[in-house]
């Protein structure tokens, strides 16, 4: 009776023993493989813009009027979409975002011939976007770090009132190159955070004739976004 029921227990670890570890290591095996980041996605972003615009207004007489750097900077608020390919621990993908932008700065007066005349200047950012690629790499099966760069929009206006009234905003084409991380926080949403510099070149229009507003504009930016993915 004891060696029969030894043999038996002995059978049932042979035959169920080889299952029940299958079962405590396959969902190690299965997440770690799992294709976390790819797909499509849609999302909302939020952020802090800062922008560097040194402004000078020119004209036939004085030749040149220069006013002091106007610096704007305020919150962003937006959409993104995109869409990623995973290759094992690389991840290729294509993004595009729209934002609306509270960025503005303004100065009271500007220097003529060493002498300060009141008179305000402004420049406002009204919103921005862009379409970019990104390229990361996913440190463990939830974290993934990533670079990204591309084209970007971004809506310019200059306001002045000397020598007379005048503004003129402007579409501005430019470039884009950033680096950020994202966080599976569940099969389906992804939360991300990124830092971004942008450059758009030269702003050259009129604004009270015969005088022109010259500046060229860049900017800086931090963001964080919660991405839902089609498919998790």
């Amino acid at each position: 009776m004891k060696i029969s029921a030894f043999a038996a227990a002995t059978g049932f670890v042979l035959c169920v023993g080889p299952a029940l570890s299958a079962d405590l290591f396959a969902p190690t095996r299965v997440f770690m493989s799992a294709q976390v980041w790819n797909g499509a996605y849609v999302g909302l972003q939020g952020g802090h813009v800062w922008a560097s615009t040194p402004l000078g207004l020119y004209g036939v007489a004085p030749p040149n009027i220069a006013y002091d750097d106007i610096d704007p900077k305020g919150l962003t608020y937006g959409v993104h979409a995109g869409y990623d390919w995973q290759f094992s621990g690389l991840v290729l993908g294509v993004l595009a975002d729209a934002e609306l932008s509270s960025a503005s700065r303004k100065n009271s007066g500007v220097t003529v011939g060493g002498i300060f005349i009141p008179a305000r200047s402004e420049v406002n950012l009204a919103w921005q976007g862009s379409l970019r690629a990104r390229v990361g790499y996913v440190v463990v099966s939830d974290l993934l770090v990533y670079a990204t760069g591309g084209m970007a929009f971004s809506n310019l206006e200059v306001v002045t009132t000397f020598p007379a009234p005048g503004s003129n905003s402007e579409t501005m084409n430019g470039w884009t190159v950033g680096a950020g991380v994202a966080y599976s926080l569940t099969r389906s949403f992804f939360a991300s955070a990124e830092y971004r510099y942008t450059g758009f070149g030269k702003f050259e229009r009129p604004v009270a004739a015969p005088f022109i507003a010259r500046t060229d504009l860049e900017s800086q930016s931090v963001r964080v976004g919660l991405s839902y993915r089609f498919g998790g």
